[in-house]
């Protein structure tokens, strides 16, 4: 039965992974003048409400719009600070909101300047890249 949890539990990361790597990649699009395609809007939206719930300042947090997310927000709200310090990105309720906004609208009204999407990408990136090393890094260990 363990073997079984710990593959459902890889599942779900890998998932996890995919999808914040996609919207970096849609966060790259972005920036760089084009449309996200119609599968990355549906991570964009999950990113969005992941965000609400992750951000403890947010509104979004405290209004509980996404419960459902709670679990995976709580997993993943050290990697979201972690990813912050590590490129000294600046993190203030404008930042917060700007990026839930320009999620939330697929990428159609967005609400950070250039210099911030790419501050949001990398958070992405690195959260998803973090996701990965841990798996590796089980695998290396004899957990999974």
């Amino acid at each position: 039965m363990g073997l079984v949890r710990d593959v459902q539990r890889e599942g779900k990361l890998l998932s996890i992974s995919t999808r914040l790597q996609s919207v970096a990649i849609g966060l790259n699009k972005i920036i760089d003048g084009q449309q996200i395609e119609t599968s990355e809007t549906e991570n964009f939206e999950w990113a969005g409400n992941l965000f609400g719930q992750m951000d403890l300042d947010s509104e979004h947090y405290r209004r509980r719009e996404h419960p459902e997310l709670c679990v995976i927000a709580t997993e993943l709200r050290p990697k979201l600070y972690e990813a912050i310090l590590k490129f000294k990105i600046p993190f203030d309720a404008k930042f917060s909101e700007g990026l839930y906004e320009t999620l939330k609208s697929y990428g159609r009204k967005v609400q950070l300047k250039t210099d911030r999407l790419r501050q949001a990408c990398q958070i992405f990136q690195s959260m998803g890249n973090d996701i990965l090393t841990g798996i590796q890094c089980s695998y290396k260990m004899g957990q999974i």
